[in-house]
C-alpha cells in the first residue's frame, strides 16, 4: 500500500468526511422522497486513513474507525470563550451516517454505503455490490440484512463461501465493526455501529469442568429429581444417589465434593447440592432432556 506524506493523508482523510456526510446527506434527502436507489459509492485511493475518529480529526492510517453522526457542542475555553468542535452522537449513530463497506479492488478502495434493508453482492451488474474483476466470486454470491442499526450476511450457496472473520459462513451472522469479509478473492471491511462497549457485550457463560464418567453419573442422579411434576422440588439426596447408582453413601459423598471443587462452589454454603444442580444444568454439564 502507498505510504502518502502526512500532508496529502490528511487532504485525503478530509475529502473522505466530505464525501462520507454529501452521500449520508444524499440517502435523506432521497429517503424523505421516498425514493432508494439502493447503491452508494465512494472511491478512494489505496492509503487514505478512515473517517475522522472525533472532533473532525483524522485517525492514524491503518486504525479502524467508526462512522459516526456529528453535532456540534460547544465547550468553554480556558479564556473563557466558547470554543464549538464536533462530538459523537452515541443516541444517533448511524442515524445521519450509515454503515458502509470498504471493497478492496485493483484500483483502490471503495467505499459502499449500506442503505436500505437489503444489499447483495455478486459478480452480475444486477447486485448492489458488483464483484464482477472476481472470478471466485458467484453471480449472486451473498446478501446483506439490516436490523435495525445493524447488519447481517447470508451466504448464497455460493460455489466457493463466504468468510467473515475466519470462519466460513453456513447460517446468518451478524456483523461487528472492522468485521473482515472475504468474498471470493475479495477483502471486504464492514464499518458500522461499534458494539464493543462493555454495556453491549453479552456474558458469556463458563462451560462445564473435566468430568469423569462417574461424575457425570452422579450429576445425572441429583438432577433428575428436578424433571419430576412436584412444585417443590429439591436435587436428590447423597442416599438417594447411592441407591440409584447400586453403590455407597460414602463413594458417592467422595464425588460430590470433588465435584464442589470442580464447579468452584463456596465451601461455607450450606446449600451446596442445590448450587451445583444448579450450575450442572446452566453449564451443560447435564442436559434436561436425558433426565
Amino acid at each position: 500500500m502507498a505510504a502518502f506524506p502526512p500532508l496529502r493523508r490528511d487532504l485525503l482523510c478530509l475529502t473522505r468526511e466530505i464525501l462520507l456526510r454529501r452521500a449520508a446527506q444524499k440517502n435523506r434527502r432521497q429517503a424523505t422522497n421516498g425514493t432508494d436507489s439502493g447503491k452508494g459509492r465512494v472511491t478512494f485511493p489505496p492509503g487514505c486513513c478512515g473517517p475522522p475518529r472525533r472532533g473532525g480529526r483524522p485517525v492514524s492510517p491503518g486504525v479502524p474507525s467508526v462512522p459516526h453522526t456529528w453535532r456540534s457542542r460547544t465547550e468553554t475555553s480556558a479564556q473563557g470563550g466558547s470554543v464549538a468542535e464536533d462530538s459523537v452522537s452515541d443516541t444517533d449513530t448511524a442515524t445521519s451516517t450509515p454503515s458502509f463497506l470498504e471493497v478492496s479492488r485493483p484500483g483502490g478502495t471503495e467505499v459502499v454505503l449500506l442503505v436500505g434493508t437489503t444489499m447483495t453482492i455478486g459478480r452480475a451488474p444486477s447486485n448492489n455490490v458488483v464483484l464482477a474483476h472476481d472470478g471466485h466470486v458467484s453471480s449472486l454470491h451473498a446478501v446483506m440484512q439490516a436490523y435495525g442499526t445493524s447488519w447481517a450476511i447470508r451466504d448464497l450457496g455460493s460455489t466457493n463461501g463466504t468468510v467473515v472473520a475466519g470462519e466460513r459462513l453456513l447460517t446468518e451472522r451478524a456483523l461487528r465493526h472492522g468485521d473482515i469479509i472475504m468474498i471470493g478473492s475479495t477483502r471486504v471491511t464492514y464499518r458500522g455501529p461499534d458494539t464493543g462497549r462493555a454495556a453491549d457485550r453479552t456474558n458469556t457463560r463458563r462451560s462445564a469442568p473435566e468430568l469423569t464418567r462417574r461424575e457425570r453419573d452422579v450429576l445425572h442422579a441429583l438432577c433428575r429429581p428436578l424433571a419430576s411434576d412436584a412444585v417443590f422440588r429439591e436435587p436428590a439426596t447423597a442416599r438417594d444417589i447411592a441407591a440409584a447408582l447400586v453403590v455407597t453413601e460414602a463413594a458417592v459423598k467422595q464425588h460430590l465434593l470433588r465435584l464442589y471443587d470442580k464447579f468452584e462452589l463456596d465451601p461455607a454454603s450450606t446449600r451446596r447440592r442445590v448450587e451445583l444442580a444448579n450450575e450442572a444444568l446452566q453449564r451443560g454439564a447435564v442436559n434436561p432432556a436425558d433426565l
